[in-house]
Parts: C-alpha cells; structure tokens; sequence
C-alpha cells in the first residue's frame, strides 16, 4: 500500500526518469490481481490517465497497458468509469499511430465492449466505435484481434449493431472474412452473426 501512494507521488515528478519509474511500476502492479484494486482505489488511476496525456511515448505506452490489464478486472469497472477513462483511451486511440498503444487501447475497449451492466460504459464504447472500426483496418493483426473482439462484445446489443452498420463497420467485417489470421477471420464472422 505504501509503494502504491510513494509511486503516485513520484508521478508528479518533475524529473522524467522518476515519472517513466512510476508508470512502469504501475504496469507492474497491474498485472497481479491483488494489486490492481489497490492501485485503483488509492488514486493511482488517475496518475495514471495523466501519463496517457504525456508526450512522452514511453509514458504513454505504461500508461495504456496499465489500463488495459485494469479493465481486464471487471469489479473494478464502476470506479475506472468514474475517471472517464473510456473518453480518455479514445482520444489517445486517436492521436497516436504507435501500434503498441493502439494495441492496448484495443484490449482496453474489449474487456469494456463485454460490460452489460453499465449503461454508462456502454455509452463511452460506443462513442468510440470510429475508433473501434479504424483499428480493425490496423497492420498489427493483435490489434485487429482486439478491436473485432470488442465489435463482437458490442454486437450483443440491437442499437449498437444498427450504429455498426450506420459507421460502415460492415464492409471491415465481411473483408476481415476472407483474412488468412483465423481468429481474425472468426472474430469477425462471430461480429456478423451476432
């Protein structure tokens, strides 16, 4: 617990090698279930979404898969959307062309797509179905994996199939199809059958 407030306040440090420790001590913790609840529930989310405004990619790379392996946590979905986390995963989605950010936005918003519960969330996701749709055209086939997992998540709704179709998500669907990655072209089979 103590680690967890001593690397919040390194987050704000001044010095870069202090805020690239804290953001990479945070991926860290994120990766144990323990752990993930405490960083969210002392305030490390928050240090957190300000790496992912960082002009600094590596900053921006720790921050992204942190919150990636957080949603992957369910429970904790309440307090991350509290953060307006979602909105913030978007606009990082699309602002930057690196593929390992991009990659883990994806994760992020597939783990979020499945949430049913939240009508808030759903919402969120969504509003950041442009993005969603852009990165299943993505060269990383993981983040083509991600993003249609996410489209799938999302087709257990009628308005966000109609919103799919409306945002021409259709025509990524039927051509992911005849793509040679199987889970690729699963995914995006189980998208349109939904």
């Amino acid at each position: 617990d103590n680690m967890i407030l001593q690397f919040i306040d390194l987050s704000s440090c001044t010095k870069p090698v202090f805020r690239l420790t804290s953001a990479t001590s945070f991926s860290s913790f994120s990766m144990n279930e323990k752990n993930k609840s405490k960083v969210v529930t002392r305030g490390g989310l928050v240090a957190i979404l300000k790496f992912c405004a960082s002009d600094d990619l590596r900053l921006r790379r720790e921050a992204v898969f942190t919150i990636a392996n957080l949603v992957d946590s369910l429970v904790l979905h309440e307090e991350i959307e509290k953060e307006n986390t979602i909105p913030i995963l978007t606009h990082v989605g699309t602002t930057t062309d690196d593929s390992c950010v991009l990659r883990n936005v994806a994760r992020a918003l597939s783990s979020l797509a499945a949430n049913s519960s939240s009508a808030r969330i759903q919402t969120q996701v969504l509003e950041a179905l442009p993005l969603i749709i852009r990165l299943t055209r993505s060269l990383d086939p993981s983040t083509q994996r991600y993003s249609l997992l996410a489209l799938c998540n999302m087709c257990n709704n009628e308005q966000n199939k109609q919103k799919i179709i409306e945002s021409n998500g259709l025509k990524n669907l039927v051509f992911l199809t005849k793509f040679p990655d199987m889970t690729i072209k699963r995914y995006s089979s189980l998208a349109l059958s939904g």
